[in-house]
């Protein structure tokens, strides 16, 4: 008689991963895709970086210098970090601040979440929102509350502060308000008083504010971008790829 067969295991995937919600623009491109179509869902630049960039990077690389290719510090190197400083403050008007380098905005997103919210806690985002947010929010397992902008696009200010106290009496409370500007992918730009009206409420309930400045760059007509800065509690986040 032969040996019972055993049986093959099973290896199974996290709920996390099984249960994940199907990127928005993949279901578009599913359902709407035509050939011939331009797809501007996704901010790929079509061109390289610059030529001067890349022959200092591979001269770099090309160096007898074994401290190039060693860890270097977590934080980026300070060299750089020191240019971005000056960026900051020339640009921005941001001073005195701490600055981390990281492998894109994307990452920077998630270092911050992990380092504000414990899981179960509450975040703000502003609804169209960047899908990849939400990615991060669900992989953290920190839940979203989705505020509704007016018919301006402008964040609605009471709003954000009644669902900030509701929050705050559960065992789930707001711990961060997400703000895109410009955003993404409404491409709406939030004015001055706007920008320091959310700072101000966001200081005064004791909650987070990230700013996500990746297209500070990408204005028209007579918009001008406005940088939310304060000496605690305002975590700003920009990227080289939309530079």
């Amino acid at each position: 008689r032969s040996p019972p067969r055993q049986q093959e295991p099973v290896f199974t995937a996290s709920l996390r991963a099984t249960e994940a919600a199907t990127a928005i623009t993949e279901e578009m491109s599913a359902q709407h895709w035509k050939p011939g179509m331009a797809n501007l869902a996704a901010g790929s630049p079509f061109w390289s970086p610059p030529k001067q960039c890349l022959n200092v990077a591979k001269q770099l690389l090309e160096k007898d210098d074994p401290e190039i290719h060693r860890y270097g510090d977590a934080r980026g190197l300070p060299e750089l970090r020191k240019k971005l400083e000056a960026k900051l403050k020339n640009e921005n008007g941001i001073v005195g601040r701490e600055v981390m380098v990281t492998a894109g905005a994307n990452q920077a997103f998630v270092n911050v979440v992990m380092a504000v919210c414990d899981p179960g806690d509450s975040v703000l985002v502003f609804a169209p929102y960047y899908f990849s947010h939400r990615v991060a929010l669900e992989l953290a397992q920190v839940n979203m509350v989705v505020c509704e902008y007016d018919d301006n696009w402008s964040p609605q200010i009471e709003l954000v502060e009644g669902h900030i106290e509701e929050a705050a009496s559960t065992d789930s409370p707001i711990k961060m308000v997400v703000l895109v500007s410009p955003g993404n992918p409404s491409g709406a730009v939030l004015e001055k008083g706007q920008v320091k009206h959310l700072v101000q409420l966001c200081r005064d309930q004791g909650v987070w504010l990230l700013s996500d400045e990746t297209f500070e760059n990408f204005l028209y007509d007579d918009a001008a971008h406005v940088s939310p800065d304060a000496p605690d509690g305002v975590i700003n986040v920009y990227s080289f790829s939309k530079a």
